[in-house]
């Protein structure tokens, strides 16, 4: 991975979504880490998805941007699925052969531990709460695993990490100190084709859910309620927002903006947020956490105009919208608030392999439960 001499790189982190790619890739320069390489590219709108070919996508992205070695990959919840298990207080080396009896029950019919990659972090004793175990646990086909680790060989690159995007955003907000031990914070992340909330609370992601909204949804309704193309309705998405909102006493209204035709999109937002709150209070944490402090968004789609002025009035706490470009890890490119590869995401994946401290990279190849 390091050439005689020359610069020292971290391992290439890459986003694999449905139809992008994203990568950034860190060099230690004096110890501290700084970004050496970024690359975004996207299917057009005009092609349909089928254009969209993976291995010549990632052909482009090593030929373009040059990475050698070692690679990591971050995934979304359509290719990793997320589940959290309640333990009772046992052994540190007894846990593992309990979540593994909980996974086999919950494994589809014909589907063996054979059959998937899985790891697991546990969560911090909830005061109050006795010592139960909290366990968030990630499940990836293993035909999947094998399939993005046999593109990566082909392109001379070794895969040594797969992370899951809303596991990943929440260490990106950590190492960027945008979240303290001290509260409970919904994480709102909204990206192009999959959405999630994370609850983390006394410093732990507990619960991960995904989204039915997302950025592309947002652009669909749009694009068919104006009959405009998906181009012209992501522009007046961006250029838009949801309008002047104006906070009355038991509405919004709005003008000059999308928010009557996303109505009904944001309203199943506040929804889901709610419930997968409610879930999280009552049935894990049996009530131990009554409230949340703030949500955070992030990803693409958080960028919607207004949407953090519609949430805080509806969740009745303070909402943030964070610019990930503005929390390039320990002194790196801050003139890049436009660049779309900087992501929360990749930042968090990143920050496993600069700092020694950060152990829980999933699916690592020296560490492969199964």
């Amino acid at each position: 991975m390091f050439g005689f001499g020359g610069p020292k790189y971290y391992p290439a982190v890459i986003e694999i979504g449905t139809d992008y790619l994203k990568l950034l890739q860190f060099e230690k320069r004096k110890s501290v880490p700084v970004l050496a390489r970024s690359y975004y590219s996207s299917r057009p709108y005009s092609d349909p998805p089928s254009k969209w070919d993976l291995r010549n996508s990632l052909e482009r992205l090593v030929k373009e941007s040059g990475i050698t070695g070692e690679a990591a990959v971050l995934l979304s919840l359509d290719k990793i699925t997320s589940s959290t298990y309640l333990l009772p207080n046992m052994p540190d080396d007894e846990i593992e052969s309990a979540l593994v009896w909980k996974i086999k029950q919950n494994l589809a019919p014909g589907t063996g531990m054979e059959n998937i990659s899985y790891d697991y972090i546990c969560g911090n004793s909830v005061p109050g709460a006795g010592k139960d175990v909290y366990a968030l646990v990630f499940i990836l086909a293993g035909k999947t695993a094998l399939e993005i680790a046999g593109l990566f060989k082909d392109l001379s690159l070794e895969l040594v990490c797969i992370e899951p995007r809303p596991y990943a955003v929440v260490k990106g907000l950590f190492a960027s100190n945008r979240i303290t031990e001290r509260e409970t914070v919904l994480v709102v992340d909204i990206g192009a084709d999959t959405s999630s909330v994370t609850i983390v609370s006394y410093g732990h992601p507990y619960l991960i859910r995904p989204l039915t909204v997302s950025g592309k949804r947002f652009t669909a309704a749009l694009s068919s309620y104006y009959k405009i193309s998906p181009e012209k309705a992501e522009l007046l998405k961006r250029e838009k927002g949801l309008g002047e909102l104006r906070l009355q006493e038991n509405s919004i209204t709005e003008s000059d903006g999308c928010f009557s035709v996303l109505a009904s999109h944001l309203e199943n937002l506040v929804i889901e947020i709610e419930q997968t709150f409610q879930y999280f209070s009552h049935q894990l944490l049996k009530s131990k956490v009554q409230v949340f402090d703030r949500v955070i968004l992030t990803g693409g789609g958080s960028g919607l105009g207004a949407l953090d002025t519609f949430l805080s009035d509806k969740l009745k706490v303070p909402v943030s919208v964070l610019e990930p470009a503005a929390a390039i890890l320990n002194g790196g490119d801050r003139k890049s608030g436009d660049n779309p590869a900087i992501s929360f995401g990749l930042l968090g994946l990143a920050s496993g392999f600069m700092d020694d401290t950060i152990i829980n990279r999933l699916f690592q190849k020296e560490d492969r439960r199964q």
